[in-house]
Formats: structure tokens, sequence, C-alpha cells
């Protein structure tokens, strides 16, 4: 007996296997950096009269703890103002009687230019400060710069950090500092372990005299307030200053922060008595 056999139908061919599911990789760094350039530097404290120009304005407008600073705003301040400011992992601290603008604002790099005293922290980035000509920069660190509209002084208070002028540049290393001179740059040098502000007040505190002349010594380079004025101190540190007096008892307030900022003052109470007794002379006590 014959049986037929039939043939075996050819295997249907598998279906090329799928592409694994693409996976998109964002780098958190580049996003985080793209949002952080749309941030702007917002205000964490302040203190005194503090006030904003915003790019493109001509007014000037009050300042707020939580109002945003931006890249063109402008920041001025009395001379007892004292603010404080925030972008990313920058802490960027004014000095009273300083003016600032900000003119670049980036995750790894922030610009100002300053007439004033500033103080810039920013341990993940570089940090470049302007003030007539005169730039202090750091990197990774936290550094001074003061510019009074002649010379200007560069502190490296953490790190490293450097002052050019000139065409010229020093190197700072922690604790060091340097000046702008008309000779050019002063050599790093050691910053003093403390600042000290001696004040000569006059001696009689009850007068008939509407203006009292104040005198006094720094031991650092500072910027010095004499009754909430600017007033030049020669390179020895000695300053001397006027006070306008209103009838009555006042205070009189000798402010000076130097370039490191640490920060001193002195207060002594007057009485402008127009009926108040003149002496002349030196009086002989037997």
């Amino acid at each position: 007996m014959i049986l037929a056999l039939g043939c075996a139908e050819p295997p249907v061919p598998l279906p090329p296997p799928l592409p694994p599911p693409s996976i998109a990789v964002v780098d958190a760094g580049a996003a985080a950096a793209e949002v952080s350039e749309r941030l702007p530097a917002l205000v964490l404290s302040l203190g005194g009269a503090v006030e904003i120009r915003r790019e493109g304005s001509e007014q000037w407008g009050t300042l707020a703890v939580g109002d945003p600073v931006q890249v063109g705003d402008r920041v001025r301040m009395a001379a007892n103002g004292q603010l404080e400011l925030s972008f990313d992992v920058a802490q960027i601290k004014l000095h009273e009687g300083s003016e600032l603008e900000l003119t670049l604002l980036e995750p790894r790099e922030v610009r100002l230019e300053v007439n004033g005293a500033v103080e810039v922290a920013m341990p993940g980035g570089e940090v470049a400060i302007s003030g007539g000509g005169h730039q202090a920069r750091s990197r990774g660190g936290r550094v001074s710069f003061s510019y009074d509209g002649q010379s200007a002084t560069a502190g490296a208070l953490e790190g490293e950090a450097s002052l050019t002028s000139g065409g010229q540049t020093v190197a700072l290393g922690e604790g060091e500092f340097a000046m702008t001179r008309e000779a050019g740059l002063t050599p790093a040098a050691k910053m003093p372990r403390a600042f000290s502000l001696e004040v000569a007040w006059p001696a009689a505190k009850e007068t008939s005299k509407s203006s009292l002349t104040i005198k006094g010594k720094v031991n650092t380079p500072a910027r010095v307030f004499v009754g909430g004025r600017k007033v030049a101190r020669a390179p020895d540190g000695s300053f001397e200053g006027q006070v306008t007096l209103r009838p009555g008892k006042q205070a009189v307030i000798v402010s000076a922060t130097d370039a490191f900022g640490r920060r001193a003052s002195r207060t002594q109470q007057f009485v402008l008595d127009p009926n108040a007794l003149k002496i002349k002379g030196a009086v002989e006590y037997h």
C-alpha cells in the first residue's frame, strides 16, 4: 500500500527584533544652567535707604526684601544702607554709601560694576568686580572690592583672588590685599588681624558752634563716614570731617568699613546751644 505524504510548508520568517526604546539623556547640569540663566538675583536682606533703577528706566524706586535684581539694574544706598543679594550659589553684599550695577549673571560667572564697596562669594564659579578701570577677580572664593572714585582695593577673604589695573595684575592669597597707587599696584600684603577705628572727639560736648571738626584714624584701607558723609582717608589712615549740628541734643556717628568687610563705628552725643559759654584761650588748673 502506498501512502501519500504531504510536504511541510516552509516556516514563516519572524519579524526583525524591535530596537530598544530610546531614552532621552538629559544633562542635569545643563538643564539647571538653562533655568538659572533665567533667574535674577534676589534681595535677601537690606537696611537703611536702598533704591533701584531698572534697566531702561530713569526713575529710582524703593527696593524691598524678595525683590529681583537683574542684569542692567542699578542699586544705590545711603550711608546707613546695607544690602545682600543671592543668585544661585553666589552671595553679594553691598556696603553703605555704595552703588552697584549687575552686568552679567550666569550660573558660573557673575560680573558687576561698583562705586563703593562690595563682597562677593561664589564657591561654584568666577566673579569679576570692576570700578574705575580696576578689576578684582576670584574663582571659587570670596573677594572684597572697594573703589572710591580715585583708588581701588581688593582682598581675598577666602581662596585666591587678583587685582588688575593699568595692565598690571597682583595675585592675592587668602587673607591678602592690594591697592592701586599712582605708580601702579602695591604688592600683596597680609590683612591686619584686627580692624581699629580711633576718633578724636572735640572736648566740649555742649557748644554754641553749629559745625564740628572730627578727626580720627583707621589701621587698614577703609571707607570712612563722618556724620553720614564719606570723607577722604590719607595714606597713613588718618581722616578729618565736618559735622553740622542742629539745635539741641544729637548723636554724631563715625563709621568705617575696611577692605575686608569689617565694620566699626563710634558714637558721641553733642548739644548745640547758641547760649553756651564761649571760652577763649587756654585754661590753667592749679
